[in-house]
């Protein structure tokens, strides 16, 4: 028995290092956010969304334009949102925390319910995933919004829930001594996952999808191209001579390497490879983002072109609210 005991804490604290490790190495997805926290009527509601390392949030390569997809029925809003996921660690390159906004609409003063869902392709060849991350309360017009009453299992508040219930079981079996040490344990398990938000380009930007083809510019062509002050020569894309574009980056920051590069180069169509081929496009406030598209969009060298933000709205049936 006494053996028992004294081994307890050598659990526990394990397992703490391991919820903490966790968290950060897999940082699914977080809790969804609606923005702003008290909305008026008729004024523009947002979904913020975090992922990080094995999860990310963007948009189909094979139909950039369809998502998100919102729909409205009576008063339940429902948003869905295309991810990737991945279970084996080798392909988890993401960034270890970024947050999406996407645009929920406007909507009258009432009382609603959000649901954000997720898809993203599954083991399965042509296969795909649909799951639920969050369901929010949202009160229009005074009252505000409510925290989320659904929480991944491996979230931030999730792992501080396990943490506070492992302390109340520790704590008083502790000496000062190794109380310290615990107390550092908790702290890297709490706050590991815990990263400052990326900030939002507020000139328009647009996701430009490159060509497998032989011949056709790389992404790294692109890029470069805008990495040295005063460019001179043609860009890598004709279509980069209209609207004055002021830079480029690469759609995922963390690039493929060895195998997995040589991998994805044999397999042009993967939803992966795709995505390694997307860079983003910068342009000034006062373009004409018609030009743009247009240009891009008739470019050989370009299978689809489009601008970040977008919204997809369906609606069911109409909405009745009593005064």
């Amino acid at each position: 028995m006494k053996y028992l005991k004294r081994n307890s804490l050598v659990y526990s604290l394990a397992l703490l290092s391991l919820l903490g490790w966790h968290a950060s190495a897999f940082a699914v997805v977080g809790p969804p956010v609606l923005v702003p926290n008290e909305p008026e009527a008729n004024a523009v509601v947002r979904v913020e969304v975090t992922a990080g390392v094995c999860d990310a949030f963007s948009e189909d390569p094979n139909d950039p334009g369809a998502y998100p997809q919102i729909t409205v029925s009576g008063s339940h809003i429902r948003i869905l949102l295309y991810a990737l996921h991945y279970d084996n660690v080798e392909l988890c390159v993401f960034p270890e925390s970024v947050t999406n906004s996407y645009v929920l609409g406007q909507y009258p003063a009432g009382t609603y319910s959000v649901q954000v869902d997720r898809i993203y392709p599954s083991n399965e060849e042509g296969g795909t995933t649909t799951e639920t991350i969050g369901e929010l309360p949202l009160v229009v017009g005074g009252g505000g919004t409510v925290g989320p009453a659904q929480l991944p299992a491996m979230g931030m508040i999730a792992t501080f829930v396990l943490t506070l219930a492992l302390m109340l079981v520790v704590l008083p079996k502790l000496r000062r001594k190794k109380l310290a040490v615990f107390g550092m344990i908790v702290v890297g398990s709490v706050m590991s996952p815990l990263h400052p938000a990326e900030a939002q380009e507020p000139t328009p930007l647009v996701d430009v999808l490159l060509s497998a083809a032989e011949g056709a510019p790389r992404p790294d062509d692109v890029v470069d191209y805008f990495a040295t002050p005063g460019a001179v020569g043609n860009p890598p894309l004709e279509s980069l001579q209209v609207g004055d574009p002021q830079g480029a980056f690469f759609y995922l920051p963390f690039r493929a390497t060895g195998d997995f590069l040589e991998w994805m180069k044999s397999n042009p169509e993967d939803p992966r490879a795709k995505l390694e081929r997307f860079v983003v496009i910068q342009y000034p406030a006062d373009v004409n983002m018609a030009d743009v598209l247009e240009a891009l969009r008739s470019d050989p060298n370009v299978l689809s072109a489009s601008v970040k933000t977008r919204v997809r709205v369906h609606i069911r049936q109409k909405i009745h609210f009593r005064e």
